[in-house]
């Protein structure tokens, strides 16, 4: 039931996707490490990492329930273990035992981020040998990720095999793209692989040394950054949590919601936002604060719907005549500021302390846009013409500014 994202037809637990996992292998997720419960089945090696899994997925479950009003569906959680082979690392792995290119159109299996990642992989981990020392590999299992059934049928193959590279790149090397999808069942609405809870503390410990060798950081300021980091791991660690959890959030409303993907993103991004620790406070109350960030993000998004942002198809030759009043400085309900300008005919904004200002041009006399014509700025004024308020405006984002 994934058609959304591509989902549908998983064979997972006692079921065998097609001829793709050997007819001799032992259940590619064993069910006594399998934690079912009405809403979502939770793969761990361990029983502590299962329990922590189902408050996790749970959390983010209610959340998307409470703003939907459906099911969300039923998911699958996988959580990794060092030993195994990252998703990411088992697509770029396919990629090379199948000699798949960058045009290979079978990489749309993937989706955008699987498929693209691969692609830039040898440039990126060059910049990342240059910069830190390390490549990607040896610090891959800190990401997490949804799975299609194409990279979830890579990990099952892969996890046949024990994870052992040879053996796995053999097995890869068979496997045809059409045997990395199995259409006979369809059992889950959406998957996604967490990495182990404690990932956030090892990349730490294999980062940190790594960083400081490759900056030769002397006795002193290495006792100072190890001190600040011991100081800061439970913000690092919370704000990492609030990333796990808004990809899951993200990928069951993609999955089961009528979203469409600029809701879904901004949906996300207040969730997320709501869940990252503030300053060094990482402060309680986070479900209940996501869920109150989410609606008021549902509200505008409708707002948004009602009264959609219309790129100004044509502009006015010259600046209304009373264009003077309209300079000044403009304060939203956060402190934040718009400064707006007249130099030299030309009427121009910038907001905080962005020192380029931005030109505008005139659409009617309270209406102005940008030359590109993806924002725009409208300037209230009351019965004798006062300047009290303006709105600048882009696709799904407004922001309301009073006149100082």
């Amino acid at each position: 039931m994934l058609g959304r994202i591509g989902f549908s037809g998983l064979a997972v637990g006692a079921c065998v996707l097609g001829a793709t996992l050997s007819s001799e292998a032992v259940d590619p997720l064993p069910s006594i490490n399998l934690l079912e419960t009405d809403k979502i089945s939770i793969f761990a090696e361990k029983s502590g990492d299962r329990k922590y899994a189902e408050r996790f997925a749970e959390s983010v479950y209610d959340t998307a329930y409470e703003i939907t009003g459906e099911s969300a569906g039923k998911g699958l959680v996988i959580i990794g273990d060092y030993d195994e082979i990252h998703p990411i690392l088992l697509v770029k792995r396919y990629m090379d035992a199948r000699g798949l290119d960058e045009g290979h159109p079978s990489l749309q299996l993937f989706g955008a981020n699987e498929g693209e990642a691969p692609i830039r992989w040898d440039e990126a981990n060059e910049e990342l040998k240059k910069e830190m020392g390390m490549d990607i590999d040896s610090i891959a299992y800190v990401i997490p990720m949804p799975m299609r059934p194409a990279l979830l049928t890579l990990y099952l193959v892969a996890r046949e095999e024990k994870f052992d590279e040879a053996a796995v790149d053999r097995r890869f090397g068979d496997l045809e793209p059409r045997e990395l999808v199995s259409d006979e069942y369809e059992r889950f609405d959406w998957v996604i692989y967490l990495p182990q809870r404690d990932a956030i503390d090892r990349v730490i410990k294999d980062v940190l040394p790594a960083v400081m060798k490759k900056e030769k950081i002397g006795f002193f300021k290495r006792t100072l950054v190890r001190g600040a980091v011991a100081t800061f791991k439970p913000a690092i660690r919370d704000a990492m949590e609030g990333v796990r959890k808004s990809l899951l959030f993200e990928g069951i409303l993609q999955a089961t919601s009528d979203y469409d993907e600029d809701e879904i993103k901004l949906l996300t991004e207040a969730y997320r936002n709501a869940l990252m620790p503030r300053g060094k406070v990482i402060p309680g109350g986070k479900s209940k604060r996501s869920l109150e960030a989410v609606r008021a993000q549902l509200q505008e998004n409708e707002s948004y719907k009602r009264d959609p942002f219309v790129p100004p198809s044509a502009v006015l030759n010259d600046l209304p005549k009373d264009a003077a009043r309209y300079a000044g400085l403009y304060r939203d309900a956060d402190k934040r500021l718009l400064t707006v300008t007249l130099e030299d005919g030309v009427l121009s904004y910038y907001r905080g302390d962005k020192p380029e200002p931005i030109a505008l041009e005139a659409v009617s006399d309270t209406l102005f846009t940008t030359e590109e014509r993806d924002w725009t700025l409208e300037f209230m004024r009351d019965e004798s013409g006062e300047v009290w308020e303006a709105e600048l405006r882009r696709e799904r984002w407004r922001r309301t500014y009073a006149k100082r």
